[in-house]
């Protein structure tokens, strides 16, 4: 009798599931295709531990003119004949929210007993990313390479559209017209200053410190099978340890190794967020580097109320970043999370927190809030003003959780379609959090040559013009 209900009670709740629940996990799996590539299109990101690699595209745009772009000639990025354009901007910014995306995929396949020897590879190559754009820094300032938290927002050079040596593929291919043949990123334009947007800044940080709380916690266990020196949780550790013991510096008045300063127009002045970050740098750390991120904090305990009272009076890029680290240090009431979300119109921020938390949401935002997101999501990834693109609004910015407002369009004439990375980590947290009334979480039977993960060249490399392994 208890066998037989069992049985009934497994293809009771099998049945019970709405096809759409199905479709949106099956929706999930199809954007992880399309960032990396499938069926002969090029993904938006190049996986491995070379220069420009695994660091996720924001966005591409198959019919740009490379010659006639003006957002490449506004930028005085380099130019040559070609078509089709893939866009970084913002890159560390995205590289966080990748990371912890990934975090949650591994996470929801381990619970499931799935393999994850794909994603952990994956993973891995993320995590080194930032720890090349950090080494790589001080090299673009004509000093020798470190590992200190001091780091480039890219370093996606101008040719990275160029396929392997001898090859006539381009790096990004495109089914119809060849492929993307120019490139626009930070390191591509060829110059940088400390004080042009290329390096270290407060939302670069923030979105950072996210995706190093979720590997963290999430993945913390999880080691490469080719470089098990150190866990994701350990490296996470120490990247966090790096950044804000870095910023803390010249009382938290961002510089340059050699005494550059970043002004606030891009983000140098964490005073009035110290508090916070010294707070998310003792959570993800467990304080075992025995740094205390919280010296020299005046103006910062000073302005921390503002984050309450004032909440309203800031603007949406300190809502993103307030929301990032509010999320990580879990400093307010599940209530307080998901009524400040919710009217922001960022109520990924409470999914995120309740997750990352092991909390539950907050009586403002219900299930059937991010069931709407979710479903809403086109299944060709956000885009806007391009060919094709059947985007509803609501899926139109380079990434909901960092330009929201961009959600319906934006007003500088952007032409491209998204990564979608926005999508991806809001199903991950959305599928771990209601876990128990959805599919189960399955992911496709890999082809057999992609299966196991290959074993990379991870010998130590010298930084270009210096001496020093990086």
């Amino acid at each position: 009798m208890k066998t037989h209900f069992s049985i009934f009670f497994f293809f009771f709740t099998a049945f019970s599931f709405a096809q759409s629940d199905f479709d949106d996990l099956k929706k999930y799996w199809h954007y992880r295709d399309r960032l990396l590539g499938n069926d002969g299109m090029g993904g938006f990101i190049d996986l491995g531990l070379g220069q420009g690699q695994s660091i996720p595209a924001t966005g591409r745009n198959i019919d740009c003119d490379c010659m006639a772009d003006w957002h490449l000639i506004n930028s005085r990025t380099p130019r040559h004949e070609g078509n089709g354009i893939m866009k970084w901007g913002d890159a560390t910014v995205h590289l966080g929210y990748y990371l912890a995306m990934l975090a949650m995929e591994y996470r929801n396949l381990k619970d499931v007993r799935a393999s994850t020897r794909l994603v952990e590879k994956e993973l891995y190559f993320a995590l080194k990313a930032y720890e090349r754009l950090d080494s790589l820094a001080e090299v673009t300032l004509g000093l020798e390479a470190e590992l200190n938290g001091f780091f480039l927002r890219d370093d996606v050079p101008v040719d990275f559209y160029k396929g392997p040596a001898r090859s006539e593929q381009w790096r990004f291919q495109h089914p119809v017209q060849g492929g993307y043949q120019c490139i626009g990123s930070d390191y591509s334009k060829g110059t940088r200053s400390v004080d042009g947007g290329s390096y270290i800044s407060q939302d670069q940080v923030t979105s950072l410190l996210l995706g190093f709380a979720f590997v963290k916690k999430f993945a913390g266990e999880a080691v490469y099978i080719y470089d098990r020196k150190q866990s994701f949780g350990e490296l996470a550790e120490l990247y966090t340890h790096l950044i804000v013991a870095y910023m803390s510096k010249n009382k938290w008045k961002i510089r340059s190794p050699d005494g550059q300063r970043i002004s606030n127009r891009w983000g140098g002045d964490a005073r009035a967020f110290s508090v916070l970050f010294a707070a998310a740098a003792d959570r993800i750390t467990e304080k075992q580097f025995g740094f205390n991120y919280g010296k020299r904090l005046f103006i910062g305990r000073l302005l921390k109320g503002s984050y309450g009272w004032a909440f309203g009076l800031h603007n949406e890029r300190n809502y993103s970043m307030i929301f990032r680290l509010m999320t990580i240090s879990n400093q307010w009431s599940t209530d307080k999370m998901a009524k400040r979300a919710e009217k922001s119109d960022k109520i990924f921020y409470a999914l995120a927190d309740a997750v990352l938390n092991d909390r539950k949401l907050g009586k403002a935002i219900e299930k059937t809030d991010f069931e709407a997101l979710v479903k809403s999501a086109p299944w060709d990834g956000p885009c806007v003003n391009i060919k094709g693109c059947n985007a509803p609004n609501g899926w139109k910015a380079s990434h909901l959780w960092f330009h929201t407002k961009h959600k319906n369009g934006n007003p500088y004439q952007l032409s491209y379609e998204y990564a979608g990375i926005d999508f991806m980590l809001l199903y991950n947290l959305y599928h771990y959090y209601y876990r128990d009334s959805l599919p189960l979480y399955k992911a496709p039977v890999p082809n057999s040559k992609n299966s196991k993960p290959k074993r990379p060249n991870i010998q130590p490399r010298v930084a270009p013009g210096s001496s020093k392994q990086w």
